[in-house]
C-alpha cells in the first residue's frame, strides 16, 4: 500500500495533466451514470402516473370538538407545501359555523355548508380559475368572484336565488337567517356582504370568499381539484396525505387512490443494462488515459521486472494504482451528486429523489468499479504480459 501511495503522488506531479483528465472522466462518468439511474425510474413513474385518471384528493374530518380542524391551521398548513403542488389546483372547503351545529346530521351535512373555492399562487391566497364555469354552469347571473376581491378580502357574495324554497323540515329559521337583509346585503358570519351574483343550486347559506371569513371556522371536508389541467401524482398525492395525517391523525379520513408504482424486478433488470453501456463507454476512456501513463512508466516497470519482479506483481500493483485512485475519485463524485446536484434535480424531477439509497449507490458503485476494473485489467495485462527482452526492445 505504501509504494501504490508513493507511485500515485508521483503520477500526480509529473503527470499532473492527465491527472486532471482522469478526474474529469471519473467525475463526469459517476455523475452521468447515477443520474441516468434517477431519471430512468423518474420517467417510468410518470409513465405509470399517466395510468392514472384521478385529478383530485378528497379529505374528510372528523372532529367531534370542532376545533382542531380550522381554516386557519388548514392555511398554515397549505402554506407549507411546495408551490407546484398547489400550481393548477383548486383548493375546496366545505365548512361550518360553529353556531349552525344542529342535532340533525342531515340538515348539517347537506344544508348548512360554508362553500369555498379558492387557490395559491406565489403564497397568496386568490380566486380559484373557475370563473368562466361558474358562469356557463352555475351561475344565474352577475359574476364570479375576481383574484382582487379574494386577495383584498371584500365582502362580496354568490346568493341563491332570492325566491327558493325550503328543502328540508326544520330548515325554515336557516332560510330566514340567510335570507336577504332589507338593504339588498347578506350576513354570513356576523358580516354583511354585497350580492354580485345568483347561483342556479340552492344552498342556505351564501358563498363566500375565504379570506373573508374567521380563522376558526370548523372545516368538515376539502377537496384538492387539479380539473382537466394535470393528474394526480403519486408525488402529490402522497406529500398531501401525509402532511394532513401528521398534522390530524386519525382525524382525517383519506381518501384512497389507485396510483400504480414502478415494478422494481423490471426497473433494475432494464437499469442494469443501461448501466452496463454508460459505465462501459466511460471505462473505455478511462483505460485510455491509464494506458498513456502506463507507456510512460514501461521503463520503470521494466527494471522492477529485471530486479526480480514478477509478472503478476507488476499488473498488480499497477492495477492497484488505478483502482484505488478511481475508488476514491468515485466516492467523491457520489458525494458531490448526492449533496450539491441531487437537490437541485429534485426540484426539475420530481420522482428523482426517491429513486436513491444506499443500496442503489452500492449497486452503482459495484458495476461502476467492476466493468471499469475488468477493462482496466485487459488493458494492462495487455501491455505487461510479454517477455522482458521484448519490452527492452520497445522502451
Amino acid at each position: 500500500m505504501k509504494y501504490i501511495i508513493i507511485n500515485i503522488k508521483n503520477f500526480i506531479k509529473n503527470e499532473t495533466a492527465i491527472f486532471i483528465l482522469v478526474i474529469l472522466c471519473i467525475l463526469s462518468s459517476a455523475v452521468i451514470v447515477n443520474f441516468a439511474f434517477g431519471f430512468y425510474h423518474h420517467l417510468k413513474q410518470k409513465e405509470r402516473d399517466s395510468e392514472n385518471d384521478d385529478n383530485a384528493i378528497c379529505i374528510d374530518f372528523h372532529d367531534e370538538s370542532r376545533t382542531t380542524v380550522t381554516k386557519g391551521n388548514l392555511m398554515d398548513l397549505f402554506m407549507g407545501l411546495d408551490e407546484d403542488i398547489l400550481n393548477n389546483c383548486v383548493i375546496v372547503f366545505e365548512g361550518r359555523f360553529q353556531e349552525d351545529q344542529t342535532d340533525d346530521p342531515v340538515l348539517d351535512n347537506s344544508m348548512l355548508v360554508v362553500y369555498m373555492e379558492f387557490s395559491i399562487q406565489d403564497g397568496v391566497i386568490t380566486a380559484a380559475p373557475l370563473g368562466d364555469i361558474w358562469k356557463e354552469y352555475a351561475l344565474l347571473d352577475g359574476e364570479y368572484f375576481t383574484p382582487e376581491q379574494v386577495e383584498n378580502g371584500e365582502l362580496v357574495c354568490l346568493a341563491p336565488p332570492p325566491h327558493r324554497g325550503v328543502a328540508n323540515e326544520g330548515a325554515e329559521e336557516f332560510v330566514e337567517k340567510y335570507s336577504m337583509n332589507p338593504d339588498g346585503t347578506y350576513t354570513v358570519g356576523g358580516k354583511d356582504y354585497t350580492c354580485i351574483g345568483h347561483v342556479e343550486f340552492y344552498p342556505y347559506i351564501p358563498i363566500v370568499p375565504v379570506t373573508t371569513v374567521t380563522d376558526d371556522i370548523y372545516i368538515q371536508r376539502i377537496f384538492f381539484d387539479y380539473g382537466g389541467k394535470s393528474i394526480v401524482t403519486r408525488r402529490v398525492y402522497e406529500t398531501v396525505t401525509e402532511a394532513v395525517r401528521e398534522k390530524y391523525g386519525a382525524l382525517a379520513e383519506i381518501q384512497p387512490m389507485e396510483l400504480q408504482e414502478v415494478d422494481s424486478r423490471k426497473f433494475y433488470k432494464t437499469l442494469l443494462v443501461l448501466c452496463i453501456l454508460l459505465v462501459g463507454m466511460s471505462g473505455l476512456i478511462l483505460s485510455m488515459l491509464y494506458q498513456y501513463v502506463l507507456l510512460q512508466r514501461r521503463r520503470q516497470l521494466t527494471i522492477c521486472r529485471i530486479c526480480g519482479m514478477t509478472r503478476g506483481k507488476a499488473k498488480a500493483l499497477y492495477f492497484l494504482e488505478c483502482f484505488f485512485l478511481s475508488l476514491v475519485l468515485y466516492l467523491l463524485a457520489v458525494l458531490f451528486f448526492h449533496f450539491v446536484l441531487l437537490p437541485y434535480l429534485g426540484r426539475m424531477f420530481e420522482y428523482i429523489g426517491a429513486s436513491y439509497s444506499l443500496y442503489s449507490y452500492t449497486l452503482l458503485g459495484v458495476l461502476y468499479m467492476g466493468i471499469s476494473s475488468v477493462i482496466l485489467y485487459g488493458m494492462i495485462s495487455r501491455h505487461t504480459g510479454g517477455r522482458i527482452a521484448d519490452e527492452l526492445r520497445e522502451v
